[in-house]
């Protein structure tokens, strides 16, 4: 039996720690750790309780950028202890 992992990434991740604003309409605006970053999704480090599927509002500190990384539309795929996953969507209308 082959055990090895299928490497399923199209885009690369990057270590990153920006200080995170995440706020969604179901829960209060609270604060986190994104520790990686790729074109389809993100890490975070937060307290906050947060349910899969739900959608995000994240702002970002990057140093360098004099205003906040602006994602909206992110959704929590995993919410496990104190690290999600979040995936970013697309609300594309024709």
């Amino acid at each position: 039996m082959d055990l090895k992992m299928e490497d399923r990434r199209a885009t690369p991740r990057f270590s990153v720690q920006f200080r995170t604003t995440v706020s969604g309409s179901s829960q209060p605006e609270g604060t986190g750790i994104m520790l990686d970053l790729s074109a389809g999704g993100c890490q975070l480090e937060s307290s906050l309780t947060i349910a899969r599927c739900q959608l995000l509002e994240l702002r970002a500190a990057v140093p360098g950028l004099e205003s906040p990384l602006m994602i909206d539309g992110s959704s929590c795929a995993v919410g496990e202890r104190a690290t999600h996953r979040s995936g970013f969507c697309s609300d594309q209308k024709d």
